[in-house]
């Protein structure tokens, strides 16, 4: 859409990514697994929710869907793999 504002999903991209830094870093051997594994998720659904905002054109519903979803479920794998096992030990 001609003269959307890029602002809105700017700030959820960047809001998403820092929850996913937090996630991955320096949180990940601090808390539980289950709050580690759901910080990385609402970090990837604002990631795509942002993502979706900024697109020139409008997002459907079937790609709303596709995207928070995959985003919700993948980001926690990804940070699980690269960084290793969630929770103190």
């Amino acid at each position: 859409m001609a003269g959307m504002d890029p602002w809105p999903g700017s700030v959820l991209v960047v809001a998403g990514g820092a929850a996913l830094f937090a996630a991955g870093m320096p949180l990940r051997t601090r808390l539980s697994p289950p709050v580690v594994a759901g910080l990385a998720a609402v970090g990837g659904g604002l990631v795509a929710a942002g993502a979706l905002l900024i697109q020139p054109r409008p997002a459907g519903v079937g790609d709303w869907l596709a995207a928070l979803l995959a985003a919700a479920v993948l980001a926690p794998l990804h940070v699980r793999a690269l960084g290793g096992p969630f929770g103190p030990g």
